[in-house]
């Protein structure tokens, strides 16, 4: 990785320490975006009323106005916040407008939204059974089998007492809705390409594909294509006919060239929720699950990132990388003041430039890795604290992050007694890798082999990148090297499928020919 000098990082610096404002995390300016908000609206959150615009989703919106705590965990109510901010993890469920377990981070605001706490009494902000997480010593794994058991009565009302404060919020009113931001799920039966995935290895393939004359839908569950490519403001020199430029850019040119393609019809907010012998494909939208079986499939679902094992890494104000890109750099909030970053992959830098043009203080860069020792002379003359080999052992606040500890490691990972470092903070970023997001692809009939390599397990492809009869599996999920990989993948994916089914000529078989060789020889 490049590391950043002296004189860049103090740039960067200055600019943020100008910008920061406690009270309003909206980002105003940006040296690389800018937001599109539309136009302000009103929503109501316990009882209080809350800002919103109507391009931000629900938990944006109350992060933008403050709030941290979303939930409460089921067994000792410890505070959750913010965590993915992409409808992945359970941290953000509320009640809005009498509909339970909404994940708000994902649901779209809408004027005079009524969002509601669950699982806490009075609220998740102040929550009298947060109690139980100083009780934890009398209720080990299992305990509600082995006490108040008998007499039998004590017993049943034990259980209604645990099944009220361990729930996950309550029926849903009689006219609860949430009204629908798509419009009606309709497929076309006679679909010749499918494929699952809206990120650069799915739009790559579905533009290659309808390039060729097939027939091509393409799925994604968010509301938006782009994937993660649409939150990055780095300069890529490895992005094939991209390369130099920014990830948001070579996101938003793909878009783009999918609307000049009349074979390509996206379908957003659509989850492909199971696939089946014969390429089956069952995809949901809202209150609408359907059936497709198209005659060829492509699966590009990219990859879940991991987070980092340590005391107190549930306290509201910790979040993956991908969330805080999400916040900052999709819907234009900070998320906080002041930061910490925590990496093991050697990402560390260029997260903390991110945050610095969001406006945001980064306190200290903890990476895991060795960096050289230049590198961390010129980070801390630059305004900020480069510790390595450094990790996170532990974070501290009792309903929200005020600070972490971070300790040096030796060669073998093996902390060293008194090189603890306090560091004050209310943002915690870490990055630490992804996982593939395989599900899908082991129902579409792939074989799951381990790879050491990546550690993880991964679909076993033939050099034609299929995993079965005419389905197809490229991108994160197979831990592609790189963004121009990635791409080239996505390119030999949708010109095979236009193939196998008559579609294209010559040029097309010898120009994919020429891919195919190109990617294994790398």
């Amino acid at each position: 990785m490049k590391l950043l000098g002296e004189r860049q990082f103090r740039q960067r610096y200055n600019g943020a320490r100008a910008v920061i404002d406690s009270k309003d995390l909206r980002v105003r300016e940006h040296p690389y975006l800018k937001f599109e908000r539309g136009k302000k609206i009103a929503m109501r959150f316990d009882g209080q009323q809350v800002e919103a615009y109507e391009n931000e989703t629900i938990g944006v919106a109350l992060h933008a106005s403050g709030a941290r705590i979303f939930g409460r965990s089921l067994k000792y109510h410890r505070p959750r916040g913010l965590l993915c901010v992409s409808g992945r993890c359970s941290n953000c469920m509320l009640r809005v407008n009498g509909v339970p377990n909404v994940r708000v981070c994902v649901e779209p605001v809408r004027e005079g939204a009524v969002i509601e706490s669950q699982n806490a009494f009075p609220n998740v902000t102040h929550d009298a059974y947060s109690l139980l997480d100083r009780l934890d010593f009398m209720m080990p794994v299992g305990f509600q089998y082995r006490r108040f058991i008998r007499p039998k009565f004590v017993s049943q009302i034990f259980e209604n007492v645990v099944r009220k404060m361990a729930g996950r919020g309550s029926i849903p009113d009689e006219d609860a809705i949430l009204s629908s931001t798509y419009p009606a799920l309709e497929l076309d039966r006679s679909v010749d390409v499918a494929v699952v995935g809206g990120g650069p290895a799915g739009i790559s393939a579905a533009i290659s594909a309808a390039r060729a004359g097939a027939k091509v839908a393409l799925f994604d569950e968010n509301s938006h294509l782009g994937g993660r490519l649409l939150k990055q403001t780095c300069r890529y020199d490895d992005a094939g006919p991209y390369t130099g430029l920014r990830g948001f850019e070579i996101a938003n040119r793909m878009v783009e060239e999918t609307k000049f393609l009349p074979a390509l019809t996206p379908h957003l907010g659509t989850l492909a929720a199971a696939c089946y012998e014969g390429r089956i494909l069952t995809v949901f939208r809202e209150n609408s699950l359907q059936e497709l079986n198209p005659k060829t499939l492509i699966l590009a679902p990219g990859a879940y990132e991991r987070t980092m094992v340590f005391e107190n890494n549930d306290l509201p104000g910790i979040l993956l990388a991908d969330g805080a890109r999400t916040l900052m750099n999709f819907y234009g909030v900070r998320p906080g003041n002041r930061a910490v970053v925590a990496s093991n992959d050697g990402s560390g830098q260029a997260l903390a430039l991110e945050l610095l043009d969001a406006g945001m203080y980064v306190e200290a860069i903890i990476e895991s890795r060795a960096c050289p020792e230049e590198a961390v002379r010129e980070s801390t003359k630059s305004g900020t604290k480069l510790l390595s080999p450094y990790v996170v052992k532990s974070a501290h606040g009792n309903s929200k992050l005020n600070a972490i500890t971070a300790v040096q490691t030796d060669g073998k990972g093996e902390e060293i007694p008194g090189t603890e470092m306090h560091l004050q903070c209310d943002t915690l970023c870490v990055s630490c890798g992804t996982n593939p997001a395989f599900e899908l692809v082991s129902l579409a009939g792939a074989k799951m082999e381990y790879d050491p390599r990546a550690d993880a397990f991964l679909p076993a492809r033939t050099k034609g990148l299929e995993v079965a009869s005419r389905v197809f599996v490229v991108g994160d999920v197979c831990r592609t090297r790189d963004l121009g990989e990635t791409i080239l993948e996505g390119c030999i994916a949708g010109n095979s499928a236009a193939l196998l089914l008559g579609y294209g000529d010559g040029e097309l078989k010898q120009a994919t020919d020429k891919m195919l060789a190109r990617r294994w020889e790398n």
